[in-house]
């Protein structure tokens, strides 16, 4: 066995190491994971709130902000100091590239748990009801659009995904219904209400929640559109009383990643680009974003102001 130097790895845990290039060459999303699987390992863990829902399978906008834990007793909940420690024993420099998340306790009383592969979640409608309370429109709208499009793909028969119907939205408007009137309720029933199964990537629903929050008209989703030669395809987002269509370029559109057969990057943006022709003939204006926008959402917003999304019409009282 290879006998490591000093500062080749990087202490999660006590007991728990992870190679320094590994760490830093992991995506924020691995990393995460990694120090769950540190936590879980180091000691009993119940992992609850937008934590619990990554590690169930459920997407999110970049990995949750952090590690969530249950605890049965109050006077444990709250904020818990993590160090990162580089081997042997010597403390991360300041500034250092990855830091470990953040961990936080939350308090809940004689939770039920449950086990999922190799952690322990709490109940899967309380960790969804606990991040609505807490979490901005971006990262909420991307879960609570994941639990429709699993409805969906459950009543066709079109999925065989283990986390298919997980999460009941009736059982989790209920348990929204329950909580003490005030923002936080309110805040849960808008990621509910704005829900949508039309929302086919996390990039998607990110975007509408943008919208959501800037007050634009809503687009529809997934609209069909067609020419003299047959079906065009479906759009991610579709303004057609204004002539606008807005479709969000997640890296993967053009990289090859949607697994065997898929075509090739150059292949898949030949077709988007004769996609767009064809919708452009029909009289539409295609506008297009990426995720450098979600991440800076008044790009996003400038952009369709510029082609002319308008405000929400308030309905009348």
């Amino acid at each position: 066995m290879r006998r490591f130097e000093r500062g080749e790895l990087v202490r999660i845990q006590p007991g728990y190491y992870v190679e320094r290039m590994r760490w830093e060459r992991s995506t924020a999303a691995e990393r995460f994971i990694a120090t769950a699987t540190a936590k879980h390992q180091h000691g009993p863990a119940v992992f609850c709130g937008e934590s619990a829902l990554l590690l169930l399978g459920f997407p999110t906008f970049g990995p949750p902000p952090a590690l969530t834990l249950a605890v049965s007793s109050g006077s444990r909940a709250g904020r818990g100091a993590e160090t990162l420690v580089i081997s042997p024993g010597t403390a991360a420099p300041s500034g250092y590239r990855h830091p470990l998340p953040q961990v936080r306790r939350h308090h809940h009383p004689a939770a039920a748990h449950s086990s999922t592969g190799e952690f322990a979640i709490l109940d899967p409608v309380e960790c969804l009801v606990e991040m609505l309370q807490r979490a901005p429109l971006t990262r909420s709208l991307v879960v609570t659009d994941a639990v429709l499009r699993d409805v969906l793909l459950s009543r066709s028969g079109g999925s065989d995904d283990p986390r298919t119907l997980v999460i009941d939205p009736a059982a989790a408007r209920r348990a929204v219904l329950a909580l003490p009137p005030g923002i936080r309720r309110q805040r849960a029933t808008l990621a509910l209400d704005r829900s949508s199964a039309g929302a086919q990537s996390p990039g998607e629903s990110v975007s509408r929640a943008i919208m959501i929050e800037a007050g634009l008209a809503a687009p529809q989703l997934q609209q069909e559109h067609w020419d003299e030669r047959g079906l065009i395809g479906y759009t991610d987002f579709s303004w057609p009383e204004i002539g606008v269509i807005g479709e969000f370029d997640g890296r993967a559109k053009y990289n090859g990643t949607f697994g065997p057969g898929a075509p090739s990057a150059e292949q898949a943006v030949w077709n988007e680009k004769q996609r767009e022709n064809r919708l452009t003939r029909l009289g539409f204006r295609v506008i297009r974003w990426t995720w450098a926008d979600l991440y800076e959402p008044e790009r996003l917003i400038r952009t369709l102001r510029a082609a002319g999304v308008p405000l929400a019409v308030p309905m009348a009282a």
